[in-house]
């Protein structure tokens, strides 16, 4: 039985913090069942894909008790918090509906792979490398293009009075399905009715997978943060001035300073910041919505934003509020020291290294979200856009080194009129704006 390892290091690290607190404090939350799976993340031990699958069942019910601490003012203990600790918090909930996701898509592809040839998965291939060689804001995989053939030649069969008079065989049909679906993974919309809108990648508006996702996870998909420790010199948050005029300046981000992600190494380059500086962006105080501190927008407002060789530096005054006064006393005594950036990716690229793992540049950002100094600089997720991305490279190469799958010969079409019908699609580059 197959069993997985790999999960992030931020979830061995959960785990163990809440082993230790048990360790140190004893605890009334849980169950052996619970602690058992805390040591077993703790040490790396194999899960069984039905264990995967109890432990995102219960970090997703478990998710709404975390607040973040192990106990409350009063020094008692909080149940919700230690044990979605225990069972490797919101970095094991992701790693899990990552390894699900993939075992689904590798069921559905064993079953499509019987219904194609070796002269149509090839097409299909092709087809993919072509839409995904311009780097598009929704990637195409195998398993998409071959689950929707499959269907195209089940619909010419069993609905033959669906079909067009041209057409002349169920795979020409099929071609036709996968064409237009590649039209609407591409340009967000179809061309006549919706179809297959359960094959789009979560990051895709018409994508019913969307639909199910919760806020959060819609959020996920459109804003990613990213938190960065300082490194050298002059990256640190810094404070000046007297009471009066308190000044809070940083970097938010760091050209080429590598963050990982799990398996993905990610770099933001130069240039991604280009035409971004007029954005609506605000500066919060630790991620915090209710703790605005300084707003840039059309590049005018409390909030001042540049940037240079290093990266994306930010600069405004504290306010009267209480809270800019927590900041402040934090920045003075060392507590915080790192930044969070806000953003949304236009365009980047993926490539796999030798070791397994993936690096990922950000080249162009579509706007900035915002900016904010924090206490702790949590462990980054990966967000829905990058586990589709790696999704596709994966699949493709699991494509190259599987055989070809068995060859059924093709049903005899029924007679129709002669007639070519083909429908192509060009693709060109679509950056969203």
């Amino acid at each position: 039985m197959a069993t997985y390892s790999n999960y992030p290091e931020a979830a061995k690290s959960a785990a163990r913090r809440a082993l230790r607190f048990k360790e140190k404090n004893g605890s009334s939350c849980g169950t052996p069942v619970g602690w058992n799976r805390a040591s077993d993340i703790a040490a790396g031990r194999g899960l069984s894909l039905a264990t995967v699958k109890r432990t995102f069942s219960f970090l997703s019910r478990a998710g709404v008790y975390n607040q973040g601490k192990f106990t409350d003012e009063k020094g008692k203990e909080i149940c919700g918090s230690i044990m979605f600790a225990a069972w490797g918090g919101s970095s094991m909930k992701s790693w899990c509906k990552g390894i699900i996701n993939k075992a689904e898509r590798a069921n559905i592809e064993d079953t499509e792979e019987r219904n194609i040839t070796s002269a149509v998965k090839e097409a299909l291939q092709k087809k993919v490398k072509d839409h995904n060689e311009d780097n598009p804001k929704h990637k195409a995989t195998y398993g998409m293009l071959a689950a929707c053939f499959r269907r195209g030649i089940g619909a010419y069969k069993t609905n033959p009075g669906s079909v067009r008079p041209s057409v002349k065989s169920p795979e020409q049909w099929a071609y036709a399905r996968v064409n237009a679906f590649l039209y609407a993974l591409r340009n967000e919309k179809f061309k006549g009715g919706k179809f297959d809108t359960d094959l789009l990648p979560s990051s895709h508006p018409l994508s019913t997978k969307r639909n199910k996702m919760s806020d959060e996870e819609k959020r996920d998909i459109e804003v990613e943060r990213r938190n960065y420790v300082p490194t050298s010199d002059g990256h640190e948050v810094r404070m000046h001035g007297d009471d009066d005029e308190r000044t809070v300046e940083g970097y938010a981000a760091v050209f080429n300073q590598p963050t990982m992600i799990g398996r993905v190494e990610e770099v933001v380059a130069p240039g991604a910041f280009d035409e971004r500086l007029m954005d609506d962006v605000v500066a919060l105080f630790n991620h915090d919505m209710n703790m605005p501190l300084a707003r840039s927008h059309n590049g005018e407002g409390t909030l001042e934003l540049k940037v240079d060789d290093q990266g994306l530096y930010y600069k405004f005054n504290l306010g009267n509020q209480s809270y800019a006064k927590d900041l402040a006393e934090s920045i003075k005594r060392g507590d915080v020291r790192g930044s969070s950036f806000g953003f949304v990716v236009r365009e980047d690229d993926y490539e796999k290294k030798d070791d397994g793992t993936y690096r990922r540049t950000i080249l162009k950002l579509d706007r900035i979200a915002d900016v904010s100094p924090v206490v702790m600089p949590a462990y980054p997720q990966t967000s829905v856009k990058m586990r589709d991305a790696i999704a596709a490279m994966e699949e493709t190469q699991e494509v190259e080194e599987t055989p070809d799958p068995i060859v059924i010969p093709p049903t005899s079409a029924p007679n129709r009129k002669a007639a070519e019908a083909l429908l192509s699609i060009h693709h060109h580059k679509t950056l969203s704006k």
